[in-house]
């Protein structure tokens, strides 16, 4: 009963019927990320890239930027396409804000998985066309939460961009959401300074993370409810 209860909690509604509107999207959205990845490592290992000033690390660079993008574009929409609909079911804006933000801390764990995946999966394709892997293998626990925390990033930080302009008109809105780009830009930059403590960088991501997620619930908290769109 007190299971039942606490799936109930409407914090716990507004993740689930998130995960629910999307996981097609982002199950399909997985498997041609992986299946890219697959053939660039194939056109690599076959030398349809040719490009001798072209590594296997650049590559993968490369690659791991549309998660960023695909995420961003997505927390663009979710306050646009989401919260009339909740909000007109009897939940509360604050419900939707932590809902919201349970959700996304999901799915940046599960495309850290995701990502982490690539690195065998490239090994094994590019053993079976006999050409060396000069990928190192990260520090396991420190990949995933630097992945976790740029990607909650980007879709935090969409969503303070789509909360911005759901708020106002599009000529406040405009320079108000390149503000709200930087915190995505600075969790990146601080992730990749090397000569600070490891320890020291999580708290600050971890500020960063909490700040973007308050700054949308004071986007919201008071904002008229406007017409469901989809």
């Amino acid at each position: 009963m007190t299971k039942n209860k606490r799936l109930m909690h409407p914090i716990w509604i507004v993740a689930h019927r998130l995960f629910r509107n999307y996981r097609l999207l982002l199950f399909v959205y997985s498997l041609i990320f992986l299946s890219i990845f697959l053939l660039i490592n194939i056109s690599y290992s076959t030398g349809l890239i040719s490009n001798p000033s072209t590594t296997m690390p650049e590559i993968w660079d490369s690659v791991s930027i549309s998660p960023n993008i695909f995420l961003l574009v997505l927390g663009i929409m979710i306050t646009t396409l989401t919260l009339s609909g909740f909000v007109s079911n009897g939940l509360t804006r604050r419900h939707f804000v932590a809902g919201t933000t349970l959700f996304m801390l999901a799915m940046s764990l599960a495309f850290s998985i995701i990502m982490l995946i690539g690195y065998p999966l490239g090994n094994l394709t590019l053993q079976a066309f006999g050409v060396p892997w000069d990928l190192q293998y990260p520090h396991l626990l420190s990949m995933i939460l630097n992945n976790i925390f740029i990607f909650f990033g980007y879709f935090s930080t969409g969503w303070l961009i789509g909360s911005t302009f759901y708020r106002f008109n599009w000529k406040v809105a405009a320079p108000l959401a390149l503000i709200s780009y930087m915190p995505a830009i600075g969790m990146e930059w601080i992730i990749e300074i090397d000569n600070m403590p490891y320890f020291i960088k999580i708290v600050i991501l971890v500020v960063v993370s909490a700040l973007i997620v308050a700054l949308n619930y004071v986007m919201l908290r008071r904002v008229s409810i406007k017409r469901k769109l989809v």
